[in-house]
This record gives C-alpha cells, structure tokens and sequence, in this order.
C-alpha cells in the first residue's frame, strides 16, 4: 500500500513539473504508514517531499496539485488521514494551485 501511495503520489509530482516546465531535480517521498488495530490496519500515512528547487512556493504548489490529483492519495483518505510535508513544512490539500 506505501509503495503504491508514494508511486501515485511521486508520478503526478513529476508529472504536474513538467507540464509547467518546472525546474525541480532530485525528488524524494519518504511515505510512511501507522499501523492500528486487530486485525492491524492503516490508520495514518505521511508523506515527506524534498526536492531541489530555487522556487520554495512553486514546489508547495507542484505538491499540492499531486496531492489532490493522486487517485490513491484521494482514495485513501477516504479512510485515514493522509499528511504531506516539504522539508518539515505542512502542505495543506487546498492550497492554491494554478501556475
């Protein structure tokens, strides 16, 4: 299920970057899970990004429109809640998107 959020997740990253021909380089999801319950289920799952990019805003914002155009990270949060950072900052779902 990690392997799937954090594929999802990373594949519109980059995808949303070039489209807008963005200048990010060496990006990295961390994505991790909080396992809870018998039987054990997800509870929680975090995503931390971290990239190389001169525009801080432009890559919150390339991480935001991954964040609400991931099938799976729209999915999951159905029934956990999902947290996304950059570099330790919180990426709020709604942030504004448009470039």
């Amino acid at each position: 299920m990690l392997v799937a959020l954090g594929g999802c997740f990373t594949s519109h990253l980059l995808a949303a970057s070039h489209a807008r021909d963005a200048a990010i380089s060496d990006v990295r999801v961390h994505v991790t899970g909080t396992l809870d319950g018998t039987p054990e289920r997800f509870s929680a799952f975090a995503l931390d990004v971290s990239a190389t990019c001169n525009d801080a805003a432009l890559a919150r914002k390339l991480i935001a429109i991954a964040g609400r155009a991931c099938q799976v990270v729209s999915t999951l949060r159905q029934v956990a809640p999902i947290a996304i950072t950059y570099e330790g900052s919180t990426i709020e779902p709604g942030e504004p998107a448009t470039l």
